[in-house]
């Protein structure tokens, strides 16, 4: 499950200097890396967990979670699956609905879904937690994220919608780096042997 992929938009909500201001800003400007680790949980089903890590730059991203290898270059998503030795190719989706269960896409676009209820201090003075409610179109009814106060790391996030499902995130590891070759965001199915099966929905 790639659970933490997608795209950058303009973030005007905050002050300078505050700690998701900061971080909304390097997302927006550099490469991101990290590990998560995170847990799904629907009322009536069992609990889902899984972990990956991915690497994310402006709109484009790849990320290796759960067996799968996704890769996005903003304008395409290739998804391989190499154990089931298949492939599809889909073009990208950048609306809110197709980023509802995805944490990090979201915090990308909060500017346009969420406004911030709550500021509180987590763990002395090392993390931020931000309390971001969405507006009443969307499915979601809040997003929790917690950000090292000198803004250049997210440690959590937890997503609650309004059907009752909660999606819990940790990241163990995360860094900012300048920004990587684009070829990193593709895949070449011309490498791949005539065994897989190859699926074009664009």
């Amino acid at each position: 499950m790639g659970i933490f992929l997608s795209f950058f938009s303009a973030l005007t909500l905050f002050v300078s200097g505050e700690p998701l201001d900061i971080f909304l800003s390097m997302l927006g400007s550099s490469t991101a890396s990290f590990s998560y680790e995170y847990s799904v949980k629907r009322s009536g089903s069992p609990e889902v967990k899984g972990h990956g890590r991915s690497v994310m730059q402006g709109s484009a991203y790849r990320t290796e979670a759960d067996g799968l290898e996704i890769y996005c270059d903003g304008t395409v998503v290739w998804t391989v699956d190499r154990a089931a030795r298949e492939v599809v190719i889909e073009a990208y989706d950048s609306s809110a609905d197709a980023v509802e269960a995805n944490p990090l896409s979201l915090l990308r676009q909060f500017g346009e879904l969420f406004s911030v209820a709550s500021v509180s201090e987590d763990g002395g003075t090392d993390i931020r937690t931000y309390r971001l409610e969405a507006g009443s179109s969307s499915n979601i009814r809040e997003l929790v994220a917690g950000i090292a106060v000198t803004g250049d790391r997210i440690a959590f996030a937890r997503l609650e919608l309004k059907d009752g499902t909660v999606i819990d995130c940790t990241i163990p590891s995360f860094s900012f780096s300048s920004a990587a070759d684009s070829s990193l965001y593709t895949f070449d199915v011309s490498t791949l042997d005539s065994n897989y099966i190859i699926t074009d929905l664009r």
